[in-house]
């Protein structure tokens, strides 16, 4: 069961809403299908808490999202679209956002932290991320993870004290720029870059990590 779905070219806004104990908390799907989340608390789903796929577009504002079994927020597909804003996305017990398979997003502001997984995790050719001003923390893996072709530019997050790296870029084309990024305490690499992905870091602090 979902909790709310919008489909077919449909539109919604949820505002201040307890969105709780479904399989997928909500769902928005379809070209033409646009939601906008603000201050809702979304948590306790078997599976996702919120899903943004097949061209839909959503904007997700000041809402606290935790405690799903799955990620917190999953955007995947082309054309799909989501902005997310001030948002509280915790304790999730896998990653707290995914953005995959051509799809694009902004994170701006979002406190992520205590996931099972990646903060965020960003995979696949064409898919686009920018994330600024983020704070990204005590996650049990990687702060953010890039990988298989998936480009991500990163400015003024802090990112620190994750079990892994703060950052792992992985895979031949695989693009991400880091400019004026807090990176430190990680138990692992601050940064870490392999399997042929590329990595542009400009004036970061990279600090106090354990490898």
């Amino acid at each position: 069961s979902t909790g709310v779905n919008i489909t077919d070219g449909a539109s919604a806004t949820l505002e201040n809403n307890n969105i709780h104990s479904n399989s997928w908390g909500v769902q928005v799907e379809d070209e033409g299908s646009e939601a906008v989340l603000r201050k809702n608390r979304i948590y306790d789903s078997q599976r996702r808490g919120v899903v943004i796929m097949n061209k839909a577009t959503v904007t997700l504002e000041d809402n606290e999202i935790h405690s799903n079994d799955e990620s917190g927020v999953h955007v995947q597909g082309e054309g799909t679209e989501a902005v997310m804003r001030k948002n509280h996305i915790y304790d999730g017990k896998t990653c707290g956002v995914v953005i995959k398979d051509k799809a694009r997003a902004t994170l701006e502001d979002n406190e992520i932290h205590s996931n099972c997984l990646a903060g965020v995790y960003v995979e696949g050719e064409g898919t686009e991320v920018a994330m600024v001003k983020n704070r990204i923390y005590d996650g049990k893996d990687c702060g953010v993870v890039t990988k298989d072709k998936g480009k991500a530019t990163l400015e003024d997050n802090e990112i620190h004290s994750n079990a892994k790296a703060g950052l792992c870029v992985r895979g031949e084309g695989t693009v991400v720029v880091v400019r004026k990024n807090r990176i430190h305490d990680s138990k692992e690499a601050g940064v870490r870059i392999t399997d042929k992905g590329r990595a542009t870091l400009e004036d970061n602090e990279i600090h106090s990590n354990c490898l």
